[in-house]
């Protein structure tokens, strides 16, 4: 069950994610000065696109079933990567298609989204009699400008800032998952001490001598109570 639910994890999440990246293009046809962009920004084209993108990483993620392994011990999460090659690749997959990607083309698309308002927008000529109102105009186009550089900007926020910490720490953990502790990082450890191959040695010369006759079917977890079940 565990792979079933972050296979449907991993799609919901690119799903979501490029959704706001084809709302963003969809803005851009549709303010565009050229009638050609213009057609492109129908309902038949968006449900082809969402569509394009699910069967994308429906396929992209398959691999998922093969890659993780559930119930794997001392590990905090449900599901697991069988191997490092499985785990460093869902990690810089997550980092660049969902995280990376995305946010340079929101950024793009937003872009050229303000120029292409600005360059629709009808700026009149200024005369004494309707001063007032040309400056009225330009009040409203600017907020117009602002209303949509600040849209711009948060989606650049929702998807760059709080998902990219997340998505450099998978591929850093992954890479650093059997390097030994630090004393920096030891101090973390509720044991007080990184774990010496005397303490493992004691453990095996238990499990080897008759004194372990009677444990069966075990999970002996040694992490100085970093992992606890």
């Amino acid at each position: 069950m565990c792979k079933i639910r972050l296979y449907i994890l991993s799609i919901s999440w690119a799903i979501a994610t490029w959704c706001l990246v084809g709302a963003s293009i969809d803005r851009f046809l549709c303010s565009s000065p050229s009638a050609i962009y213009r057609q492109w920004s129908t309902n038949r084209i968006a449900r082809r696109y969402v569509i394009g993108v699910f069967i994308f990483y429906a396929l992209l993620f398959i691999q998922v079933f093969y890659c993780f392994e559930a119930s794997v011990p001392n590990v905090p999460v449900a599901c697991y990567g069988r191997n490092l090659p499985c785990r460093l690749f869902n990690d810089w997959v997550a980092l660049r298609v969902d995280i990376v990607l995305p946010s340079l083309f929101l950024a793009i698309f937003g872009v050229l989204t303000i120029r292409n308002v600005q360059t629709r927008m009808i700026h009149p000529t200024v005369h004494a009699v309707n001063s007032n109102n040309t400056n009225n105009n330009r009040l409203l186009m600017r907020n117009k400008e602002r209303n949509l550089t600040r849209m711009l900007l948060i989606q650049v926020l929702i998807v760059l800032p709080l998902d990219l910490p997340f998505g450099i720490y998978r591929p850093y953990a992954s890479l650093t998952s059997d390097v030994p502790k630090t004393e920096a990082t030891a101090k973390y450890i509720p044991g007080g001490e990184k774990m010496s191959p005397e303490d493992v040695s004691g453990v095996i010369a238990l499990l080897a001598g008759p004194e372990s006759q009677w444990i069966t079917g075990q999970t002996l977890q040694m992490s100085g109570g970093v992992h606890m079940t």
